[in-house]
């Protein structure tokens, strides 16, 4: 749905991809969490489960970054027009 509607939208670019990616790192935690691996020395989580939380959170940051941009009328379509 933002894929198709990313213009009517107004959304700056780069937003589809990291909801995209938001969506996945946390689905992809959560069924690597279910596996319940033990992690590596004892620790909380294994690697994967590691990387797949910051992958994450760098996609959480970057989304809520976009949609600040847009709301802030920041959207590539204003800053052509404001170009002389």
């Amino acid at each position: 749905t933002m894929y198709r509607n990313r213009i009517k939208w107004e959304l700056y670019p780069g937003t589809v991809f990291a909801a995209t990616s938001m969506l996945y790192a946390g689905g992809r935690f959560f069924i690597e969490f279910m596996r319940k691996e033990d992690g590596v020395h004892n620790a909380l989580f294994n690697p994967w489960q590691l990387a797949l939380l910051v992958l994450f959170f760098a996609s959480l940051l970057w989304f809520c970054v976009s949609l600040y941009r847009r709301s802030q009328n920041l959207s590539m379509h204003s800053l052509k027009e404001e170009e002389p």
